[in-house]
């Protein structure tokens, strides 16, 4: 599959950025949470959520290397798994079914095309994945985790211009509450972990993770386009799809075990937030993030 010319262009603007970037003392003074049990809790049933974020001056990371491969698509696509009749969520799936083949280490994803992105192979989302667990320790291991969702983002003022690996894992149990994002840059010193429950919904069909709001805008600093954005939440089993319309482009979602899973490019800076749009069997709406008095993507 060959690139398009948006993501080539991504590619080759965070190339020069990671290029020209130079060792620095970090902005420890603009860092939203330090230490290494730093912790932000959401109230109001919507989400349970610690924030840790750690910039230690380093080396520039270059993207251009083995790191940031030649990836597929620029979007993360729909896809239903194998749905039962009646059944409505994808249920998570085996080591066998994602390709792998078992052993130590997070499952993989249902449909890594989709979900592995910009370059990104599981054993480069494995080796952040417990590089953030070793520097951050949590109560479960990556062998209790399944990775489902990888992408490149910008770096930032406090972090760091170069570009980071994000991973999203999530408990492998269905009945597990744990989820994970890991910020990673493999050939350079910074790590972050944002670790929440995967109980913050609301009630309603779709509940967007108020987390993701920090992954589809910059947290600071100005906007640099295009922009990888992604966004991810909760689904319920009666719906069988979910669209994300932001920056000019509606995206179809993954929906893997109770999540909606979704990832894009902003070709210009966007005025409005995600749109965020659930669907039942027969295509009726089940869910509208306009019309959630608890969505607060605080742009």
């Amino acid at each position: 599959m060959t690139d398009s010319h948006m993501e080539e262009q991504l590619r080759r603007m965070l190339a020069e950025q990671a290029a020209g970037a130079a060792p620095s003392e970090p902005p420890y003074g603009a860092i939203v949470r330090q230490g290494r049990k730093a912790r932000r809790r959401f109230r109001a049933g919507l989400a349970t959520a610690a924030v840790v974020l750690a910039a230690i001056p380093g080396g520039a990371f270059a993207a251009q290397g083995e790191w940031f491969r030649d990836s597929g698509s620029a979007h993360a696509a729909a896809r239903h798994t194998g749905f039962p009749d009646g059944a409505g969520v994808t249920p998570v799936s085996s080591p066998a079914d994602s390709g792998e083949s078992g052993g130590t280490g997070p499952s993989g994803p249902a449909d890594p095309e989709r979900q592995l992105l910009d370059g990104i192979t599981l054993a480069d989302a494995t080796e952040s994945l417990e590089r953030c667990l070793d520097e951050y320790p949590q109560d479960v291991t990556s062998e209790q985790l399944r990775i489902v969702l990888a992408w490149v983002s910008q770096g930032d003022p406090n972090r760091g211009e170069e570009p980071l690996r994000e991973v999203l894992a999530i408990s492998d149990d269905p009945g597990g509450n744990f989820q994970v994002v890991c910020s990673d840059r493999p050939e350079g010193d910074l790590t972050g972990v944002m670790v929440s429950g995967s109980d913050y919904g609301t009630g309603l069909p779709v509940a967007p993770d108020l987390n993701a709001t920090r992954f589809f805008h910059p947290t600071t600093g100005e906007w640099r386009t295009p922009f990888r954005w992604a966004d991810f939440g909760l689904v319920e089993p009666e719906v069988r799809r979910v669209t994300v319309s932001y920056a000019g482009s509606t995206e179809e979602a993954v929906l893997e075990g109770q999540y909606f899973l979704v990832a894009g490019i902003a070709e210009d800076q966007p005025t409005d937030p995600p749109v965020v749009i659930g669907y039942g069997a027969d295509g009726e709406v089940l869910y509208d993030s306009r019309q959630d008095p608890f969505y607060e993507p605080g742009m």
